[in-house]
Parts: C-alpha cells; structure tokens; sequence
C-alpha cells in the first residue's frame, strides 16, 4: 500500500496539538496556584482587620485612664496610623492576587482556545487521510476486480476463439 503523503504533517499536528494540551493542563496549574494565593491573601487581610481593630482598642485603652504628655499621643496616634497603613499593603496585596487570578484565567482560555483549534487541524488532516485510505482500498479493489475480470473463463474463452 502507498504511504500517505501527508503523513509528517500529521506528525507534526500531533505534535503541536500535544504540546497545546500541556499548555492548557500548565495553565490550569497557574490558575489553581492563583486562586490559593489569593484565598491566601484574603484570610491574611481578614485576620490583620479583626487583629487591628482590637490593638488600636488596645492601645486606646492604655492610654484613657491616665495621665499622658502630648507626645504620648501624638505617638499613639503615629501607631494607629502605621496599623492602618499596613492594613493598605494587605489590601493591595489582595488586589494584585486578584490581578494574578485574572491573568492567569485569560491564559488558561487563550491556551484552552489553542489547543482546541490543534485539535481541530488534526482532525481535519486524520479525517482527510482515512478518506485517503478507503480511496485507496477502493482503488485497489477495482484493480483486483479488473485483474479478475481478465483472467475469468469468460475471457479466456474469446481469447482462445
């Protein structure tokens, strides 16, 4: 039987079809990553806002019943405002998770999109060559028919007359 022409395309399709469906399964990979470091991110702002909120009471507290200098609140205020700024770092610590996640889910469709239409080239060119083997068969069907049709008794006999 004739070797299919297009076989080292179909090589390579698979090739790349191969590799899209590694792309896709890394990129799948980034995106569960992303999502843990943001549920990550969100417990740590979550905690940091309970935890501020009780030391600035905290630190309020400790100075409500006494006597206290000027510079003793204006350091406590500096405190508060520290605590609050933190907190800032954590919420934009979330934000830049968010921005990850989202990255990392439009790579995943990108990739996803890919290797759908890897796959589809494929299909096209494996559909394309089973068309190719059964023209084949069928060629060689008609030459085994008209090899056999020579040699019937029918024939021979007019050969012979």
């Amino acid at each position: 039987m004739e070797t299919y022409l297009l076989q080292d395309l179909v090589r390579v399709r698979e090739f790349r079809e191969d590799r899209a469906g590694k792309a896709v399964i890394r990129a799948r990979s980034l995106v569960d990553a992303a999502r843990l470091d943001l549920g990550k991110k969100e417990k740590e702002l979550s905690a940091y806002q309970k935890w501020r909120v009780e030391e600035e009471d905290r630190l309020l507290q400790s100075i409500l019943l006494k006597k206290v200098k000027l510079g003793e609140i204006t350091d406590l205020r500096l405190d508060i405002a520290a605590l609050r700024e933190r907190e800032l770092e954590h919420i934009d610590a979330v934000k830049r998770a968010e921005g990850d996640l989202d990255k990392a889910l439009e790579e995943l469709e990108r990739t996803r999109l890919a290797h759908i239409r890897a796959t589809q080239e494929l299909e096209k060119l494996i559909e394309h060559r089973e068309a190719w083997k059964d023209e084949m068969r069928l060629e060689g069907e008609r030459i085994e028919d008209l090899e056999m049709e020579e040699f019937s008794p029918v024939a021979v006999a007019n050969f012979i007359d």
